[in-house]
């Protein structure tokens, strides 16, 4: 889920609004879906697709459950979270997720917008780091 709707690509409007209940009983609606692109620091690629988008929420976050229901294989340590994710060539890719005081992990990661001009360079980069993403 993310409130950036700029971040996300081949963006569909949602029929009738989904109501998404949070831990401390918040209730926000997602209006619509897409995908979003993540450079990583190390310059790596990660498409998150059906990313929500939901006007007001604070943080960007992923769905453990959606996540591994895709293949993507996530352990959480004490002091961090190791991502595996298959590409659809068949290769494993992994990502490391630094523990937040917040109870978080956070990827670090610039969403961008990515153009038909240059695959991998930005006309729209929204942060510099993170949170974590749900689909």
């Amino acid at each position: 889920m993310t409130n950036n709707k700029q971040s996300i690509k081949n963006y569909n409007p949602l029929p009738v609004p989904i109501p998404v209940i949070f831990g401390n009983n918040g209730r926000l609606n997602a209006l619509g879906k897409g995908d979003v692109n993540l450079f990583l620091e190390d310059n790596q690629l990660l498409t998150v697709d059906n990313v929500y988008f939901v006007p007001g929420i604070t943080k960007n976050l992923l769905s453990v459950c959606q996540a591994t229901k895709n293949g993507t294989s996530i352990k959480f340590e004490e002091t961090y979270a190791q991502i595996k994710h298959k590409t659809p060539d068949g290769q494993t890719t992994k990502y490391i997720c630094k523990h937040l005081d917040e109870g978080l992990y956070r990827i670090p990661c610039t969403p961008k917008t990515i153009t038909l001009e240059s695959h991998y360079t930005s006309t729209n980069e929204q942060s510099t780091l993170t949170n974590l993403w749900h689909h």
